[in-house]
């Protein structure tokens, strides 16, 4: 269940909208985005081979992480939406996102590959983004300020100031 909407949120949503839409344009673009990076990525790689990265970092390990880290903010964003303690809907939300992607691509998209590999990176990535936040809601928690005499509330926050409501 999502949380009651305050003004926070409606930041939150607006990144949240901003993020998807920027997700579309990269997942549903009708050739691999890397298409034409390919050469260059190539002999990026090859630098970093000569000056002492493991071969094991390779482009597939490097497209692989790029997906992980494509769904960091997903999981975050939509962890910091909902109740307290439901962190995992995020990574279960980046699961469904990605699986519809994946299809998507594989219905649609001659040029494009849909993969198990990707579903699997991208909900990796909605987990460790909702478990960032977590880390982040543990920490402001902790570090928050007694205001009005309210002890655990957040200086600034209007949804436990009186006086701001």
């Amino acid at each position: 269940m999502l949380k009651a909407m305050r003004p926070g949120h409606r930041l939150l949503v607006t990144f949240l909208a901003l993020y998807l839409v920027v997700l579309a344009f990269v997942v549903l673009w009708p050739t691999p985005v890397d298409k034409d990076a390919g050469r260059h990525l190539t002999h990026t790689l090859a630098w970093l081979y000569a000056h002492g990265i493991p071969r094991w970092f390779s482009y597939p390990l490097l497209e692989w992480l790029s997906n992980v880290a494509m769904f960091l903010p997903f999981g975050f964003l939509v962890a910091e939406m909902l109740e307290r303690g439901a962190w995992w809907k995020a990574t279960v939300a980046g699961l469904a996102l990605s699986t519809a992607i994946e299809m998507i691509q594989f219905l649609f998209f001659v040029q494009r590959t849909a993969s198990v590999l990707d579903v699997l990176a991208n909900t990796l990535g909605a987990l460790v983004g909702a478990a960032a936040f977590m880390v982040f809601a543990k920490t402001r928690h902790k570090h928050a300020n007694i205001v009005n005499g309210v002890p655990g509330s957040l200086v600034g926050d209007s949804s436990i100031d009186p006086k701001k409501n």
